[in-house]
């Protein structure tokens, strides 16, 4: 019978033998792996949440002028027929709208659920717009003018469609709201048309720009771009949360909204 014959001589160093068995006896870390495969879960599910809060933008400062308010005028058709109407026939006047002095100074409800809606769409291509906000100016609110409601009492403050808007006395709509950041909507300029609600027909009256009569216009009193003359436009300042109403209808952007130049709106006559 043969042998074979082994020698093993100790070594003068300890050898150490690592075995590959994964040995998990706590529960420790297992918490916060559940959380964060739940956020991933959401966040394939639903996408990124994104930033939907709100800043306030205020009227920029005139050139030159302390000023920051911003002013609004609502001129009505006043005339027997817009085919042969003159510039004066638009009136800073309720009472073509079928108010009396009388109801407009004791606030009627008729004139109490009157108001301006002024929208702001993304474009001014009636097809593809989008109405993005609205500010509604109620017109018990606005600015008043001494006015004979009998001849045997004196003269009182009758409101007519004139709106002198800031921040320390006539604040609503003065303040614009929109998205604090352009993570979410990139937008940050916007047409705006306006129309008035007659709380005693209850029908709304649409505005245009400029005057059907006014006779430096190059269009007829029916026949115009309405991307042009129903809309003024509006730029939204990031920069210091601030904005600026502009009349673009000659090809360059005029500054308006000031005292004394206001964004005047006019009572737009359909042909009969």
């Amino acid at each position: 019978m043969s042998v074979n014959k082994y020698k093993i001589i100790r070594a003068s160093i300890d050898k150490q033998i690592d075995i590959p068995i994964e040995i998990k006896w706590d529960s420790f870390g297992q918490e916060q792996d559940l959380q964060k495969f739940q956020e991933d879960t959401v966040e394939k599910a639903i996408g990124v949440p994104k930033d939907f809060e709100l800043a306030r933008f205020q009227n920029k400062q005139y050139v030159n002028s302390f000023d920051t308010t911003l002013n609004h005028n609502f001129y009505f058709f006043t005339g027997a027929s817009v085919t042969s109407s003159i510039t004066s026939d638009w009136s800073l006047t309720y009472n073509s709208q079928g108010f009396t002095n009388q109801e407009i100074y004791y606030t009627t409800k008729p004139f109490l659920k009157s108001f301006f809606k002024i929208d702001f769409y993304d474009t001014n291509q009636k097809k593809t717009q989008k109405n993005y906000f609205t500010i509604i100016l109620p017109a018990n609110q606005s600015q008043d003018e001494l006015k004979l409601i009998s001849t045997f009492l004196p003269q009182v403050n009758i409101s007519i469609p004139k709106y002198k808007l800031d921040y320390v006395k006539q604040k609503e709509g003065y303040f614009i709201y929109w998205l604090k950041s352009k993570e979410f909507y990139n937008l940050d300029t916007f047409y705006v048309s306006a129309k008035f609600f007659n709380g005693s027909t209850g029908q709304f009256v649409r505005m245009i720009n400029t005057n059907q009569a006014d006779p430096k216009i190059t269009f007829s009193k029916f026949n115009f771009k309405d991307e042009i003359y129903f809309y003024y436009k509006i730029k939204l300042d990031y920069s210091d949360f601030t904005y600026q109403f502009f009349d673009y209808k000659t090809g360059t952007d005029i500054r308006v909204g000031s005292e004394s130049n206001p964004i005047n709106w006019y009572e737009y006559i359909n042909p009969s």
